[in-house]
């Protein structure tokens, strides 16, 4: 959730005031607190359950597609048929709205073997992927604002995502 906070801070320029949240896992004075509470109200993030947010656990590839789709503010629906493709494509989970609409706007595909893989954990590969997608589906162009540094581990890096990776790198 860590990189998210970042996305949502930096690309929407979160400006949290103080306000009630309901979680007692983010303290008032951690670096991500205002841009939990400034989630949290404008509705983009909902938390785990009623009294924790979980600020520091992994997202799942169905997790960060909700993000998008609640920051893009979608209001249509009948997108879930588009998971009907995927071998694990199920049209009537909580997530099934928006990772069809993902897959619709081609934020999100499936794995080589057919499966879309909701609920497992996204990737630094997969979460730079559907960065650069969104913001392309949206318009925006990443400015190149720092200098590229090759990563340690850029021998691992996909090919598919390695584009992408140094894109948000840079930015």
């Amino acid at each position: 959730i860590f990189a998210v906070l970042l996305l949502i801070a930096t690309v929407f320029a979160v400006s949290a005031t103080a306000a009630e949240i309901p979680f007692d896992d983010v303290p008032e004075g951690e670096w991500y607190y205002d841009t939990v509470v400034e989630a949290y109200n404008t509705g983009i993030m909902k938390g785990q359950s009623e009294t924790k947010f979980a600020p520091l656990k992994t997202m799942s590839r169905s997790e960060f597609v909700m993000l998008l789709y609640r920051i893009t503010g979608v209001t249509e629906t009948g997108f879930a048929k588009q998971l009907e493709k995927f071998d694990d494509g199920d049209t009537d989970e909580w997530y099934s709205e928006a990772m069809g609409w993902g897959v619709k706007r081609s934020l999100i595909k499936g794995m080589d073997d057919n499966p879309v893989r909701p609920s497992q954990t996204i990737t630094r590969a997969e979460l730079a992927v559907m960065i650069v997608r969104y913001l392309s589906y949206r318009g925006i162009t990443l400015p190149d604002t720092a200098e590229e540094t090759v990563f340690t581990d850029d021998a691992a890096i996909a090919d598919w995502a390695r584009e992408q990776i140094y894109t948000c790198q840079r930015w």
